[in-house]
């Protein structure tokens, strides 16, 4: 069995990565990351986020998740920004 998970690096991507990595049924495991997932294994194939929009075929590309780092970002820079976006 092949997986895909989008989003690894969290507490629960992290948590079903290592579930995937232990099921001997599991021959593949698909990560979509921004960051460097920690644990290594043959299993795991780390890929781009537009490559796969390409080999899919998709007329547009959104990446919505880039809005969430943005977020946390400007909230560490400004105080004011981060009370007014809650």
């Amino acid at each position: 069995m092949q997986a895909l998970i989008i989003g690894a690096t969290g507490a629960t991507g992290l948590a079903l990565l290592s579930q995937l990595l232990a099921d001997d049924s599991v021959t593949q495991v698909s990560i979509f990351v921004r960051k460097p997932v920690a644990i290594i294994d043959k299993q795991i194939i780390h890929n781009d986020r537009l490559q796969l929009a390409y080999e899919l075929g998709a007329d547009v590309v959104d990446n919505t998740g880039a809005l969430d780092e943005l977020h946390a970002k400007l909230g560490k820079l400004h105080e004011r920004y981060l009370l007014m976006a809650q």
